[in-house]
Parts: structure tokens; C-alpha cells; sequence
């Protein structure tokens, strides 16, 4: 297998944690000798920061356009397009929209093997017939990934039941070659070692909890935590 695309709900330079786990698995991918696309839209970030970003990648990438009503229809017309075009051996479908057209995908490209990569939020929605629809979606994909044993709870039982032997786990990573946190000098407000930061909102899915009920036994072993 050499080819894949990867079709996410976000992608940098705009920001969000399944737009950054994206970009970092295609460029992980990318090293391992994979020719890679990426079909994604460009939210929260001008145009020209989006077209600097894009020159700068070494596969390339597609980005969705917003028309009103058609925004939908036009980015499933795309992508059905730029992968009859790039032929790849597998997709990759990362985020809520993006699972929907694996759905479509897998009934007009049956023979494309698809993988579901799963964060939380998209698999229990609020709608219910969204939430059929995303389920219904999940279940048609070749391999599900969830990137922590919570997500993976949150399916429903026939999905855990069904497709038990294609459900796999695989938590996020750090890439340590990206500099999240430089803290320099006397002044800064992270003065303690080592310093633990979460960046999102405070909700029982992020997990914030066992961090702050770990606390008092990580305080023992590092007293100097920040």
C-alpha cells in the first residue's frame, strides 16, 4: 500500500486537535514513504496563511469551499473527484463530516478499504438521526480506530459486538519535534517541573479529573509539579 488519502474535518494552519492529529499522522505517514492527499477545509485561518501552509507541505492538499446550502454536496462532489484522480489504496476519515463521506464513499468506491479514525465528540451527537447516520457510518468503515478506551465506550453495543475484531485502540501522541511550550526566563508562570498542561475545555470527556485526582500521589514523587 503507497497511496492515501486522508480526508479530515479540520486541518491546520486553522486550529483544533483533530486538525493537528490529522496533520500529524499524514506527515507521519508521509515519512514512512506513503504518497499522501488531504482533502479538507480551511476554517479559522486567512487565505493567504492557508495557501503559505499548503506550498509549504510535501503532499498535497485539497481544501473544501463553503456555498451556502451546496457546501455539503460540493465537498462530497470533490472529493469523489480527487480520489477517482489520485487512486489510492486506502481513506483515511477523520472527524464527523468526514466519517458521513466515507458512508457515501464506500457505496460509490466499494473496493477503497476505509479506515475511521474516532475522537469522542462525533459519536454520540446530540440529533438522532445524526447520530444513526454517524453510527451507520462508523459500522461501513474496514477499521475503526479510537484514540482512547473512553471513546471507544461511547459506541453502541452492536457496533462493539459486530465489529469487535476490527475495533482498535490507539491513544494520541506527542510529536516531539514541534515545540508546544518554550518557557524562558525568571518571570514565567510555569515555574515548577514538570509542568503538566491541557489545552481545551474542562469536560468529563477530556479526562481533566483523573489528572487533578492523580495529583496528590504525583506531588509525592515531584514535589516541584506545576
Amino acid at each position: 500500500m503507497s497511496r492515501i488519502t486522508l480526508i479530515a474535518s479540520e486541518y491546520p494552519p486553522g486550529p483544533g486537535g483533530i486538525g493537528h492529529h490529522a496533520y500529524s499522522l499524514t506527515q507521519a505517514l508521509h515519512d514512512e514513504g506513503y504518497t499522501m492527499q488531504v482533502l479538507s477545509p480551511a476554517d479559522f485561518a486567512d487565505a493567504e496563511e492557508i495557501k503559505a501552509f499548503d506550498r509549504k507541505q510535501a503532499f498535497e492538499i485539497h481544501r473544501y469551499c463553503r456555498l451556502g446550502a451546496l457546501t455539503y454536496f460540493l465537498r462530497m462532489h470533490k472529493s469523489y473527484q480527487e480520489i477517482r484522480r489520485f487512486e489510492p489504496e486506502a481513506l483515511i476519515l477523520t472527524g464527523k463530516f468526514s466519517l458521513w463521506q466515507g458512508l457515501i464513499l464506500k457505496y460509490l468506491l466499494p473496493k477503497i478499504p476505509s479506515l475511521a479514525v474516532l475522537h469522542g465528540s462525533e459519536v454520540n451527537l446530540a440529533n438522532p438521526q445524526l447520530r444513526a447516520f454517524t453510527h451507520k457510518a462508523i459500522s461501513r468503515a474496514d477499521k475503526i480506530i479510537s484514540v482512547s478506551n473512553f471513546t471507544e465506550s461511547l459506541l453502541p453495543h452492536w457496533i462493539l459486538e459486530s465489529r469487535k475484531n476490527d475495533l482498535h485502540i490507539i491513544p494520541n501522541g506527542i510529536d516531539e519535534g514541534i515545540p508546544f511550550l518554550k518557557v524562558q526566563g525568571q518571570n514565567s508562570f510555569l515555574t515548577g517541573s514538570p509542568k503538566l498542561l491541557t489545552v481545551g475545555h474542562v469536560s468529563p470527556r477530556k479526562g481533566q479529573h483523573r489528572v487533578i485526582k492523580a495529583l496528590p500521589r504525583l506531588i509525592q514523587c515531584f514535589p516541584d509539579i506545576h
